[in-house]
């Protein structure tokens, strides 16, 4: 839908929906908004990853589009994504060739995200670790408030970090990279600030929507300091294509040596007790919520 105000047309539409996905065109500036929404938590399952690698093509397709902020649209702002959905990783709960599909599938999103020619943001408010971690880390922004916490935490889950995810982390701060990966350390949003895992910190925690706009501002600024999309688009090509590619090529690799990891003992033991525990707090809040109502 194109809206007329005083100040000239501004192109306020969808050019992506789905289930879990949506991206919404707005202003003149081309700023598009990507949101996800799986409640309770973001947790990126198949679909989640299909629909934003679905969400990249339908912006990066659209003549207006010149930037995409991504943001969390759960109803709970303390969250911007808890990561893979376990379901998705514990062997017993899929199946082989769905895990291929499943990783196959957000590897090849990530890889094109890195090099998207689109300026890209994360507008990171909460709880970050693991897959809403690494989708930060391919954005050219990442942009936080005071509730940000962030990190790549699969070592705490007896599991390894995927091999390109650490490449990343390592190129984005350096050699703090290996203890964080070793510890599976999560970190606050000053501390992420002063690694350099995000840009900037809205020094208000805020709401959600204060800090979108602050992104979409950022992106803004962003296009204002580079005179050339296809300069500034052509570049971050030449500098990211070969680990982009490198990284979408090894995917199905990646797939397997997954796989294998997922099903040792250990590993297997470890991710049961943590879908166990899951479980165990979402019949807590059922039950607590039937009392409420009980009460009533």
């Amino acid at each position: 839908m194109v809206e007329e105000d005083g100040a000239g047309a501004r192109d306020e539409r969808d050019v992506y929906e789905g289930r879990y996905v949506r991206a919404r065109l707005r202003g003149a500036a081309g700023v598009a908004v990507l949101s996800v929404r799986r409640e309770p938590a973001n947790a990126m399952n198949l679909h989640v990853w299909t629909e934003l690698g679905d969400a990249l093509h339908a912006v990066e397709s659209c003549d207006r589009a010149r930037a995409l902020v991504i943001t969390s649209g759960l109803a709970k702002e303390a969250v911007f994504s808890a990561g893979n959905d376990i379901t998705e990783l514990h062997a017993k709960s899929t199946s082989r060739d769905r895990f291929d599909a499943f990783w196959t599938t957000l590897t090849r999103f990530l890889a094109r995200l890195y090099v998207s020619p689109l300026v890209t943001v994360a507008c990171i408010s909460g709880f970050c670790p693991a897959g809403g971690c690494v989708m930060a880390l391919c954005c050219d922004l990442r942009v936080a408030n005071r509730t940000a916490v962030i990190g790549l935490n699969e070592s705490n889950l007896g599991i390894i970090p995927p091999q390109f995810w650490a490449e990343l982390m390592i190129k984005t701060v350096g050699p703090p990279a290996e203890q964080l990966l070793v510890q599976g350390e999560l970190v606050d949003a000053q501390r992420a600030l002063q690694l350099g895992l995000v840009h900037r910190v809205v020094d208000s925690a805020g709401s959600r929507a204060e800090l979108l706009e602050h992104c979409c501002e950022a992106a803004e600024q962003y296009l204002k300091a580079t005179r050339s999309d296809a300069g500034r688009a052509l570049t971050k090509a030449h500098l990211r294509k070969p680990f982009s590619d490198a990284w979408a090529a090894n995917a199905q690799r990646e797939a397997e040596q997954s796989w294998e990891l997922l099903n040792r003992p250990v590993v297997m033991e470890q991710l049961t007790a943590v879908l166990e525990q899951l479980s165990g707090k979402r019949d807590g809040a059922k039950k607590s919520k039937q009392a409420q109502v009980a009460k009533l």
